[in-house]
């Protein structure tokens, strides 16, 4: 077959313009199932794009299932008739361990991915209970091919990390503990995520600067508190303190506090949204303006929401992609030979950290 490609002025990307044309072409039938694709080399001198733009474009193609790269073989249409894999997404919700936006944001990054991956057909599974039988009950009933695990509770752990259980393929997402045997994989966040957000601070001269967080049993939130007190200069605020308030109210209340002191912080970091939350409604009703008062730093705080705030962001899109992509794989028989697949977070400056005594242009510059 003669490829015609020619680029257009949309603004996408060229490894994007080349994946929509050939896409095109498959759906369109002139590239028929089973029909194998020219070599790279071919096909790039074709579509007179590079080879690395052609990866990109093909990488695309193949998770959406539209193509197969077979090793030693070579590329090829994918077979229509090739079953649609069928993926759970297992998730427990209560008040007390989510009031944030992370387990909202996350789902809603799966159902936009689920047009994407047109292979797989995702179920989102709710269980509010979270007995052994139930969630087990919930997970046969779904006729499910394996499933993705987004919330970092052990409710899931407690139940399906054991040795009867090696078949299932399962992927987690931030999971608390380190047990992948069998077909477990866990996509998860790195351990030192306020390492940027800490040395932005003190390049803005911030030094009393604080830290709410409540003592949990989860792995994730116990990795910040490490972060923050890692990179916390000697006048910094650490609250790390064990409540039975949620997590929103205790937030408020120690924001209160701290505003109280003679010497009260001129920032303050947060390990989630809901803690976040608490801070803001503290902050307002001491009448503290940020960040002209005080400087706050977020994490995984939706860059549209009011206020915008400067934040420390998992990269949920992109681990999303990755555990849709390593269950896949798994189910149709690869074995990674890695059980862990680590994120790096991404600090975004959105305006709510002011600069004490330096010029703007010191926070572009290193320590």
């Amino acid at each position: 077959m003669h490829f015609k490609f020619e680029t257009n002025n949309s603004g996408e990307p060229l490894y994007k313009q080349a994946a929509d044309y050939l896409s095109g072409l498959i759906r369109n039938g002139h590239l028929k199932p089973g029909e194998m694709l020219p070599s790279e080399i071919k096909l790039a001198e074709q579509l007179k794009i590079s080879r690395l733009t052609l990866r990109k474009s093909l990488s695309i193609l193949t998770a959406q299932g539209l193509i197969c790269q077979r090793p030693h073989y070579g590329t090829f249409v994918a077979d229509a008739a090739e079953k649609r894999l069928r993926i759970g997404i297992l998730h427990y919700i209560s008040d007390a361990e989510f009031t944030g936006f992370y387990g909202q944001l996350l789902l809603l990054q799966f159902c936009l991915l689920s047009t994407f991956f047109q292979d797989v057909e995702l179920v989102f599974l709710s269980c509010p209970e979270k007995t052994q039988q139930a969630v087990l009950e919930r997970i046969e009933k779904s006729n499910c091919d394996g499933f993705i695990i987004p919330h970092s509770t052990d409710v899931f752990s407690k139940i399906l990390d054991q040795e009867k259980y090696d078949f299932l393929p399962l992927v987690y997402i931030n999971k608390n503990n380190d047990y992948t045997e069998g077909k477990r994989y866990n996509v998860t966040l790195e351990e030192d995520p306020y390492k940027e957000a800490m040395a932005y601070l003190r390049r803005a001269g911030h030094s009393r600067i604080a830290y709410l967080c409540r003592i949990l049993p989860y792995r994730h939130t116990q990795q910040r508190s490490e972060s923050f007190l890692k990179h916390a200069p000697p006048e910094a605020i650490p609250v790390i303190k064990g409540s039975k308030l949620p997590w929103r109210e205790y937030a408020r209340r120690e924001t209160l506090r701290l505003c109280s002191l003679p010497e009260p912080p001129t920032a303050i970091v947060s390990p989630g949204a809901a803690f976040t939350s608490g801070i803001i409604q503290g902050l307002m009703e001491c009448r503290r303006v940020i960040p002209e008062d005080v400087s706050v730093v977020g994490f995984d705080h939706p860059g549209n929401m009011f206020p915008a705030l400067s934040t420390v962001d998992q990269p949920l899109r992109e681990m999303a992609i990755k555990a849709l992509s390593v269950i896949r794989d798994v189910i149709r028989g690869k074995v990674y030979r890695n059980h862990k697949f680590v994120f790096q977070s991404v600090f975004h400056d959105r305006g709510s950290i002011s600069v004490l005594g330096k010029s703007t242009s010191t926070l572009q510059q290193g320590e």
